[in-house]
């Protein structure tokens, strides 16, 4: 969620915690605040939902696995970022060991780019086998 008043333009931030409360507690608080912000934006589309299904981070880490429902698995932070992910050294989904890839949020281009990381994983297990 892009709150103007609280964070930077295109900055995104939604924890896991918010002042002691889980999300899960007031993820339809949450998912009306983002609506609300979608029909300042599109007058016409207020009455046009006929459901809705709002997945907080709790729900998806029991349903996935991922951890406090990060898509990026684990924190996504500078340190997490461009080159520091993977390090250097294992970088380009080659792995540490000949013979194996990395794939996965944890490798290029990250959690965001939904299996970006397996596309490039194959691509070097096929230069491997040829």
């Amino acid at each position: 969620m892009n709150e103007q008043s609280v964070s930077p333009a295109a900055v995104a931030l939604y924890p896991y915690d918010l002042d002691g409360e889980r999300r899960e507690h007031i993820a339809e608080r949450d998912g009306d605040k983002i609506w609300n912000v979608v029909c300042d934006h599109a007058p016409n589309m207020n009455d046009k939902p006929i459901d809705r299904y709002i997945e907080p981070p709790l729900e998806i880490e029991r349903l996935t696995g991922l951890f406090q429902g990060d898509g990026t698995h684990l924190e996504f932070g500078m340190a997490q970022m461009f080159t520091f992910r993977p390090p250097p050294e294992i970088s380009g989904n080659k792995g540490p060991v000949d013979g194996t890839c990395l794939t996965g949020a944890s490798t290029d281009p990250g959690g965001g780019v939904w299996s970006a990381g397996g596309r490039g994983a194959a691509k070097v297990m096929l230069k491997v086998l040829r």
